[in-house]
C-alpha cells in the first residue's frame, strides 16, 4: 500500500470518526430540545389553568376588585401546591359570602385583605412557574453547549491524533523509504 492509499485511509477513518461524533451531538441536542418542547406545552397548559383562576370567582364585584389590586412581583413561594390550595380555599370563602348587594358594592374595604392574600399568592405562583421555565431553558441550554464543547474536544483529538499519529508516521516511512532508496543507488 502506498504512502497516498494509506494517507487516504487514515483521513477517511478520521471523517467518519468526525460524522459519528457530529450525529451523536446532534441527536442528543435534538433529544433535549424536543423534551424541553414537551415540558414547555404542559408548563402553557398550566398557566393558562393559572390564568383563569379569577373566573372562579362567582362575584364580579370581588372579580374586578382583585383584577386592580398591585401586588409586588418579586413575591416567591417555596411550595406552590401550598399556594394553590390557599388561593382555592380563599376562593371558596369568598363564593360562600353572602351579603346584601349594596353591601358589596358600596364597601370597597369589604373583603380585601381576602382578595389581598389571593392576589399575592397568584402573583407568587404565576412568578415561581416563570422562573421554573427560565430554569428549565437554561439548564437545556447548558447541556447542550457542554455537549458541543464535548465534540469539539472530540474533534480535537481525532484531528490531532490524525495528525500527530498517522501522518508523522506516514511521513517517517516515507523518509526511511527515501533515505534506503538513496543508499541503494
Amino acid at each position: 500500500m502506498t504512502t497516498k492509499e494509506k494517507l487516504k485511509k487514515a483521513i477517511s477513518k478520521t471523517k467518519s470518526g468526525l460524522i459519528i461524533l457530529q450525529d451523536n451531538c446532534s441527536i442528543y441536542c435534538n433529544r433535549e430540545k424536543a423534551a424541553l418542547s414537551e415540558w414547555l406545552e404542559s408548563h402553557q397548559k398550566a398557566e393558562k389553568a393559572l390564568v383563569d383562576f379569577y373566573d372562579l370567582i362567582q362575584e364580579p364585584i370581588f372579580r374586578e376588585r382583585i383584577a386592580n389590586i398591585e401586588v409586588d412581583s418579586k413575591n416567591e413561594t417555596d411550595d406552590p401546591k401550598a399556594s394553590f390550595d390557599k388561593i382555592m380555599y380563599f376562593i371558596s370563602r369568598l363564593n360562600g359570602v353572602t351579603q346584601p348587594p349594596y353591601v358589596l358594592k358600596w364597601n370597597k374595604h369589604y373583603c380585601y385583605k381576602v382578595l389581598l392574600v389571593i392576589a399575592k399568592e397568584y402573583s407568587a405562583i404565576k412568578k415561581y412557574l416563570s422562573d421554573i421555565k427560565e430554569q428549565k431553558e437554561r439548564e437545556t441550554e447548558k447541556k447542550c453547549n457542554l455537549m458541543l464543547q464535548d465534540c469539539q474536544i472530540e474533534r480535537k483529538k481525532l484531528w490531532s491524533q490524525l495528525v500527530d499519529d498517522t501522518i508523522d508516521a506516514l511521513a517517517r516511512e516515507r523518509l526511511e523509504q527515501i533515505i534506503t532508496d538513496c543508499s541503494r543507488a
